[in-house]
């Protein structure tokens, strides 16, 4: 038991990683060529390999966390991109979501804008549409416990985590220390 808990929580982070490191190759776009220097033809080519193996990396070990998830509980037939602002960090990256959606409005419109801060853009648009769907859903959920108000609740003076109380138990809301 104890192991599928570590393990649900590290495939997760996996996934994320994979996921920045998917997305993070595209800041660095401007410094590549194909028909450049010797150089930049091998950092294009590394930069393509981070990329593909970053975005298989996110895609196989979110895969992963989630036929754990339907083993363990009854799938729920939702769309986690229809959900917003489910939790504290989901918060943060659906604000970045819109705010990088207007970015990629200005990237598109606005000629002559640096190529450094036209590739940050896509590379946070991308980013938190990624995020966007990973805190959102329910994979998160059942990885982290997470509740409406963040990631893990404590409860009372023996900090246990709301979403290990069992079933059975109750909980005493009125402990003094909270």
């Amino acid at each position: 038991m104890a192991e599928q808990f570590v393990k649900k929580r590290m495939w997760f982070l996996i996934s994320l990683v994979g996921f920045f490191l998917s997305s993070v190759t595209i800041w660095f776009i401007p410094l590549v060529s194909f028909k450049g220097e010797v150089w930049q033809r091998v950092i294009a080519y590394i930069l393509g390999a981070i990329f593909w193996l970053g975005l298989a990396t996110g895609i196989t070990f979110l895969v992963l966390v989630n036929r754990m998830r339907k083993k363990k509980q009854q799938h729920k037939k939702t769309i986690p991109f229809i959900w917003f602002f489910r939790n504290r960090i989901a918060l943060v990256f659906d604000i970045a979501l819109i705010a990088g959606f207007i970015g990629i409005f200005i990237v598109l419109f606005i000629n002559g804008l640096n190529q450094w801060l036209s590739a940050g853009i896509i590379f946070a648009f991308i980013f938190s549409l990624e995020m966007h769907g990973m805190f959102n859903g329910e994979n998160f959920k059942y990885a982290f416990g997470g509740n409406k108000n963040g990631v893990r609740a404590y409860h009372g003076k023996k900090r246990k985590f709301v979403s290990d109380i069992k079933s059975g138990e109750t909980l005493n809301t009125n402990q003094e220390g909270k």
